[in-house]
């Protein structure tokens, strides 16, 4: 609907978007009455409650299990990135005379999301698995910030608003296709408590960090569009290395536990055996997946 915003307006958009926020609260409501939540009723406390969970102890993984932090670095440098050119794109197509006018600048960004969630849609449906089974899940680790790299080259030495388009377009299809599922897989070397208590933490304030971090850095250029389109894509691409450093050092470290078959067990405070394997990997199908990406990682690091 936001492409046809100068017909519609901005204000009703606004307003069909409160109605949905809306329709979500009724739709999950009826959902738990119908079928419930699915969690058990806590019992009574005997001792200490060793599922507690909260900021403290997310941030306290982080910092024990250098795995742990890997994948939380995965998970939110990227965000610093698409912020940065984000707002690059978002600047450029305001100085346009076409985007100029509010419900124009609301049509662009409504095509730019029905080409980013198109391209991404493509991608989960006929190249996310196929590209974890024939390169393991190292290599497509090592994909994602590659491919970042090319577009942050491309968009340093041509940056038009249709080079930004297609940029963030590419960025973002492929970071749900390929970046967000290859750090689900990550989680299966570590037990369902790391997981439930790092994950969290990353996605609620890790996420946001980082993006604050991007404006950070585009609020500090924002008076010169020369200086936001060389610095701030300059700084894009030195956090792009740093998170093709950690890719690299995060595959090799999934396969050495797999092949030990050890996890990460943040109550015990070191890596468990086999034991958790089977609780900590209840998606049988996804599990599959990530055992047919470690052998072939495996495989081609053997000589």
């Amino acid at each position: 609907m936001a492409v046809m915003s100068s017909a519609i307006g901005v204000a009703n958009l606004y307003a069909f978007g409160g109605a949905v926020v809306g329709m979500v609260w009724v739709l999950m409501r009826r959902f738990v009455q119908s079928y419930g939540t699915g969690t058990p009723r806590p019992e009574a406390s005997t001792g200490k409650d060793k599922g507690a969970t909260g900021l403290v102890e997310g941030l306290y993984l982080l910092g024990k299990h250098p795995y742990v932090l890997g994948i939380f670095m995965i998970t939110c440098l990227f965000e610093v990135v698409v912020t940065v050119l984000d707002f690059e794109m978002k600047v450029i197509a305001k100085q346009m005379p076409e985007y100029h006018d509010t419900a124009d600048f609301a049509r662009f960004m409504g095509f730019f999301g029905q080409a980013t969630n198109s391209v991404s849609l493509f991608f989960s449906l006929m190249g996310t698995s196929m590209v974890i089974r024939r390169l393991g899940l190292s290599r497509t680790l090592l994909l994602f910030p590659i491919m970042l790299m090319c577009v942050l080259c491309f968009v340093f030495f041509m940056p038009s608003l249709n080079v930004f388009f297609f940029a963030l377009v590419t960025v973002k299809g492929l970071s749900y296709a390929l970046n967000k599922p290859s750090v689900e897989m990550l989680y299966f070397a570590t037990s369902d408590t790391v997981k439930f208590k790092s994950k969290s933490w990353s996605d609620v304030f890790g996420a946001r960090g980082a993006k604050a971090m991007g404006s950070l850095i585009t609020d500090s250029l924002r008076s010169s569009m020369t200086m936001l389109l060389y610095y701030g894509n300059l700084a894009s691409i030195l956090v792009n290395v740093v998170l093709l450093v950690i890719a690299v050092a995060m595959g090799r470290k999934f396969n050495e536990l797999q092949a030990t078959g050890q996890i990460i067990d943040g109550s015990a405070g070191k890596s468990a055996g086999k034991e958790g394997e089977d609780n900590n990997m209840g998606d049988i199908e996804l599990r599959a997946l990530t055992q047919a990406a470690s052998e072939e990682g495996d495989d081609d690091h053997d000589p």
